[in-house]
């Protein structure tokens, strides 16, 4: 089970953002283990270990995953929405014209 990341830790990242977080971890060269310090972030407290920081970025894609799939399909739903009101107003229209 993964470790959960301290809510110190996780300010710290969201202040810094996702992208440039990412950015750290790529240009790491310090080392490539689950422990290694991510360098530009061994300054904050807690320091966060590779692993921590790898862990909080695939979290971080989850969540968006998670809204992508919600606004997509919000997105399939306004025109099928439209065309039954659309078709409601045709119906209706038929109705009250005899």
């Amino acid at each position: 089970m993964p470790k959960v990341l301290d809510q110190k830790l996780q300010d710290k990242l969201e202040g810094r953002g996702v992208e440039a977080v990412r950015i750290l971890l790529i240009a790491s060269t310090k080392g490539t283990g689950a422990g290694a310090l991510v360098p530009g972030l061994d300054d904050t407290e807690p320091r966060p270990s590779r692993a921590e920081v790898e862990q909080w970025l695939a979290q971080k894609a989850a969540e968006e995953r998670g809204a992508q799939i919600k606004r997509e399909s919000f997105r399939h739903w306004v025109p099928v929405f439209i065309s039954l009101l659309a078709l409601a107003a045709s119906a209706l229209s038929l109705f009250w014209r005899k």
